[in-house]
């Protein structure tokens, strides 16, 4: 399990990551990465309804992600928050093939922050809403 203060926890940190956040995009899972200033390093897990139906497999998904995330936690660089869209395929992959996916997307981290923010398709809609 993560440690609380490794945690992003409260809405308002997951729409600034839906907002501010660059996309890291896997088979298994999205990341969306957001550089911040200090040395904390902050991961959520985002598990829709749409996706898992049942609670049981939204908690082992979660749980799981969690495990893997905090074993490579010394690996990620520092001033991170990173929110993780968990996929269906997660529920039926084994732990090395979910090791392998979040090792490589964990990867990706450094080239993607140099690119510019994208805006995703959720808060294009909400802005869209706004201008009406």
């Amino acid at each position: 399990m993560l440690t609380r203060e490794n945690r992003l926890t409260k809405k308002r940190d997951f729409l600034i990551m839906g907002r501010k956040g660059r996309s890291v995009f896997g088979q298994l899972m999205t990341l969306r990465i957001r550089s911040v200033q200090g040395d904390e390093q902050k991961i959520g897990f985002v598990t829709p309804v749409k996706t898992f139906k049942k609670a049981v497999d939204r908690n082992r998904v979660k749980r799981r992600s969690r495990h893997l995330f905090r074993e490579l936690l010394p690996t990620i660089q520092e001033g991170i928050h990173i929110s993780v869209l968990l996929k269906p395929g997660v529920l039926t992959a084994t732990s090395n093939e979910l090791r392998f996916e979040i090792e490589r997307l964990l990867k990706r981290i450094p080239e993607v922050l140099l690119k510019p923010a994208t805006i995703s398709p959720r808060e294009k809609k909400m802005r869209a809403k706004r201008k009406k």
